[in-house]
C-alpha cells in the first residue's frame, strides 16, 4: 500500500473512532437519587442528578430530573425536562424537597476562591449567605471521601464539611496585615490527603441555623479529621454522627483507599466539644455512617485499618439506648454456598433504610452485583432479584436505582423493598449488539491457592467474518473488580470490532477475603500468571471467534502495571498495549506517592511510616515492577499519565517509555493536565480515541463499516 493510501486509510479509521467516541461519551451517567416523603400516601417524588461530557467544550455537564410514580404500582406519572445545574455548584434538597441549599463557588477578589450559600424555598431564593465573608470556615468540601451535606429532619438545620478557618497568611513585609492575620505563613506546608485532595488538610463539620443565618463550626480537640456526618435526632435533640480520621502519625492518600485508621464520633451541635466514640477501641477503618430514622441505631461499614487499601467490611450496629456493638454482618473468607462473598461496597447508600430495622444497598459479588436489604436486628439478609442494579436510594415505600450492563447505558429503575421486577422511569438503547460471557477459572498454582478460582467477562463484537483481536482488561487497584456494569470504553472497543477479556485475577474484591489477601506479596506473579493463563484459555477454547495471533492488553493504574508486566513476561503472546497512569517501578515512585504504604504492602512488607526502606526492601520492590522485565518487551505501547497525578508519580513512566525506545520498541507518551483516573470530559475523550487508533494499527485490524 503506497504512503498516500496508508495515510488516507488511517485518516478515515480515526475519524470513524472519534464519531463514535463523541457518542458514547455523550451517554448520561446516573449520579444520585433522593426520596421525597410521599404526597397523600400514594405518590413518590424521585429528585435525580445526572453527568455527561462534552468533549467539544471540555466540560462535564451536571443536571437534575424530577420523576414522580405512583404507588404502590410505580407507575410513572411525570417526569420533568433536565435542568442543568451549572459548574461549580452543589445541590442538597430537605427530606420533604420542599427546601433545597444550593452552593456555588464564584471567583472572588484576587482571583481567591469564594462561596456562596443560597437557600431556596417554595420555588424562591429565600437567603444568601456569603460563606467566605463570614469567614467562619475555609474552602467548601464539594465532592470527595469526606465531604456531606444533609438537613436535619425538622429543616431548621443544614450540614456540611469544610477546611478548618486558618488565620490569613501574609508576607513578613506587608504593612496592611488586618489584625489576626499570620506574618511569614505564607510558605507553611499542611499535609494534605492526597490524590483528588490537594488542600483539604484539616476537614471540620459546619452547621447552618437557616433561620438564624448563623454557622456553628464543629471541630473537636482531638487531631482528627471530620466527613461523611449524617444528622441524628433523639427526642427534642439533634446530634451529628461522622467518621473521624486520624491525622497521625501521617496523612496519606484516602480516595480509593478504605484502609485508613478512623472511628465513629457523635458530637453535639457545640463548637470544640470532643464528642463520644460510637465504635469501639481497636484500631480499625470505619466509614459510611447511617443512623435510623428512630435514632435508636447507627451502623457503619469498618475495615482493618493498614493492609490492603480495599479489603472486605463488617456492616456494625450501635444500639444507642444500650450502648452495644454487634457485627451485622461478617467478613466471609470463601464464598458461601448460596454465592454470597462479603461485602465490599464503598459506601451505603445516603437514603438506605426501608424501615427503622432494615437497610438496602448493594455489593459486588464476582462479576455481579447483588442487591440485599438486612435486618439491623438479627443480621439476616435477602437478595433481591435485580440484576445489574446499583442502589441509590431506599425507603420504606420504593428503591430507586441506576440499572446498567458493559454495553448497556445506565437505566433509571424503581422497585418494591420486598423485591420485585425493576420498572425503568427511562430507557437507553444498547451500545453494541454484542454479547457479555461470565466467566470462571481455575489454576494450580500456586498450590495453597489451587481451590480459589476467579473470574472474568468475555465481551464478544457482533459476528464477523473472520476471528476478532482480543484485548486484556484487567482492572485496578490491584484490590478492585469488574462487574457488568456500564463501561464507554468497553462499548467502544466492541463497536470496532474487537473483544475484550475482563479479568479479576486473585486478590480482586467480591471473592471473599482468602482470595484477596492471597496477593499482597505476590504481585507481578500471581495476577500476571491469573491474568495470561485466563487470556489463553479463552483463545484456545475459542478459535473461531478470537485470533490469538493479535492480543493486545489494556489498563490503568495496577491494570497498568499488569499490562506492562504482560507485555515484557509473555512477549509471544501480548503484540500491543495500552497503558494508563501505570506502575513502572515501585521502588522508584515510593518517594513521590500519596500511597507509599501500597508500594511496601503490595511488595510483601507490613508498612511502618517511621522506618526507612532497606536496600533489600528497595530491591524486592524493584523485582516486583515491570521495568525489571524490560529488555524483553516486544509488543508497541501507548503510555498515557496526568501531570497531576499524585498517586502514580509519571516521573517514572516517562522513564519507562524511553528505556523502550532505546530498546528500539516502538512507545509513545501522552501527558495530560490531569490527575490519576485521566477522566476530565476532554481527557478521557483523547484517551479513548488514541488507545482504539493505537490497538487497531497495532494489530492490523480493520473496524468493521
Amino acid at each position: 500500500m503506497t504512503e498516500e493510501k496508508e495515510m488516507s486509510k488511517m485518516a478515515t479509521l480515526v475519524d470513524s473512532i472519534v464519531k463514535k467516541t463523541r457518542v458514547l461519551t455523550r451517554i448520561p451517567t446516573l449520579l444520585k437519587a433522593s426520596v421525597a416523603g410521599t404526597k397523600g400516601g400514594g405518590v413518590a417524588e424521585i429528585q435525580t442528578t445526572w453527568s455527561q461530557s462534552v468533549v467539544e467544550t471540555a466540560e462535564t455537564v451536571q443536571f437534575e430530573r424530577t420523576f414522580v410514580v405512583e404507588q404502590p404500582s410505580l407507575r410513572l406519572i411525570a417526569a420533568t425536562p433536565s435542568q442543568n445545574v451549572g459548574q461549580n455548584v452543589v445541590v442538597c434538597y430537605s427530606p420533604s424537597h420542599q427546601k433545597k441549599a444550593v452552593f456555588r463557588k464564584k471567583e472572588g477578589e484576587n482571583k481567591k476562591e469564594k462561596w456562596l450559600l443560597e437557600i431556596w424555598s417554595q420555588g424562591n431564593m429565600s437567603q444568601v449567605l456569603d460563606l467566605t465573608a463570614m469567614d467562619k470556615h475555609g474552602a467548601v468540601y464539594s465532592s470527595g471521601d469526606f465531604s456531606s451535606f444533609q438537613w436535619s429532619d425538622d429543616e431548621r438545620l443544614l450540614l456540611y464539611i469544610a477546611e478548618k478557618r486558618r488565620p490569613p497568611a501574609v508576607s513578613f513585609f506587608d504593612e496592611n496585615a488586618r489584625e489576626g492575620s499570620e506574618r511569614g505563613a505564607e510558605s507553611r506546608y499542611y499535609a494534605d490527603w492526597g490524590e483528588q485532595q490537594t488542600g483539604q488538610h484539616r476537614p471540620v463539620v459546619v452547621v447552618l441555623d437557616a433561620a438564624a443565618g448563623q454557622l456553628t463550626v464543629l471541630a473537636p480537640p482531638q487531631d482528627v479529621s471530620l466527613g461523611q456526618a449524617r444528622w441524628r435526632r433523639h427526642g427534642d435533640t439533634n446530634s451529628v454522627v461522622a467518621i473521624a480520621w486520624e491525622n497521625q502519625p501521617r496523612r496519606l492518600g484516602l480516595i480509593y483507599c478504605s484502609n485508613r485508621a478512623s472511628h465513629v464520633l457523635e458530637l453535639p451541635v457545640e463548637a470544640d466539644a470532643a464528642g463520644a466514640r460510637l465504635s469501639g477501641e481497636a484500631a480499625v477503618s470505619c466509614r459510611s455512617p447511617r443512623v435510623s430514622p428512630d435514632g435508636s441505631a447507627v451502623l457503619w461499614l469498618e475495615s482493618a485499618a493498614g493492609g490492603p487499601h480495599h479489603a472486605g467490611a463488617r456492616l456494625m450496629r450501635r444500639d444507642m439506648n444500650s450502648g452495644a456493638v454487634s457485627v451485622l454482618i461478617d467478613l466471609v473468607d470463601v464464598p458461601e454456598p448460596d454465592g454470597f462473598s462479603g461485602l465490599y461496597l464503598q459506601q451505603l447508600p445516603t437514603q438506605c433504610w426501608v424501615s427503622d430495622t432494615a437497610v438496602c444497598f448493594s455489593t459486588p459479588v464476582g462479576t455481579g452485583l447483588w442487591s440485599l436489604t438486612v435486618d439491623t436486628a438479627s443480621g439476616a439478609r435477602t437478595r433481591l432479584e435485580a440484576a445489574g442494579v446499583t442502589v441509590l436510594a431506599a425507603t420504606p415505600r420504593l428503591v430507586v436505582g441506576a440499572r446498567s450492563g458493559l454495553l448497556q447505558p445506565p437505566e433509571l429503575v424503581v422497585l418494591p423493598p420486598a423485591g420485585g421486577e425493576p420498572v425503568a422511569l427511562t430507557e437507553a438503547a444498547p451500545a453494541s449488539a454484542g454479547t457479555v460471557r461470565p466467566l470462571t477459572f481455575s489454576r494450580a498454582e500456586p498450590a495453597e491457592l489451587a481451590t480459589l478460582p476467579y473470574s472474568g467477562l468475555l465481551v464478544l463484537p457482533p459476528a464477523g467474518a473472520t476471528p476478532a483481536p482480543l484485548i486484556m482488561f484487567p482492572h485496578g487497584g490491584p484490590h478492585g473488580v469488574m462487574t457488568d456494569a456500564w463501561s464507554a470504553h468497553v462499548a467502544l472497543f466492541n463497536q470496532l470490532g474487537l473483544a475484550v477479556l475482563l479479568i479479576n485475577y486473585r486478590g480482586s474484591t467480591g471473592a471473599g477475603e482468602r482470595s484477596l489477601h492471597a496477593l499482597p506479596g505476590r504481585v507481578s506473579t500471581l495476577d500476571v500468571a491469573d491474568c495470561e493463563h485466563a487470556a489463553r484459555q479463552v483463545l484456545s477454547a475459542e478459535p473461531s471467534l478470537l485470533d490469538a495471533g493479535r492480543v493486545a492488553a489494556y489498563g490503568g493504574s495496577h491494570g497498568g502495571f499488569l499490562v506492562t508486566h504482560l507485555s515484557g513476561q509473555h512477549p509471544d503472546l501480548v503484540k500491543a498495549v495500552v497503558a494508563r497512569n501505570p506502575v513502572c517501578d515501585i521502588a522508584g515512585m515510593l518517594e513521590g506517592t500519596d500511597i507509599p504504604d501500597w508500594n511496601h504492602v503490595e511488595s510483601g512488607e507490613a508498612y511502618d511510616p517511621l522506618l526507612t526502606p532497606t536496600p533489600q526492601r528497595l530491591a524486592a520492590m524493584l523485582t516486583c515492577s515491570p521495568i525489571s522485565h524490560v529488555d524483553s518487551v516486544r509488543a508497541a505501547t501507548l503510555l498515557m499519565v496526568g501531570t497531576a497525578d499524585r498517586r502514580v508519580p509519571p516521573y517514572q513512566v516517562f522513564y519507562y517509555g524511553e528505556a523502550l525506545r532505546q530498546r528500539g520498541v516502538p512507545a509513545e507518551v501522552r501527558v495530560y493536565d490531569d490527575c490519576h483516573p485521566l477522566a476530565k470530559a476532554a481527557v478521557n475523550g483523547d484517551v479513548m480515541v488514541h488507545a482504539a487508533t493505537w490497538m487497531c494499527e497495532k494489530l492490523d485490524h480493520s473496524p468493521p463499516a
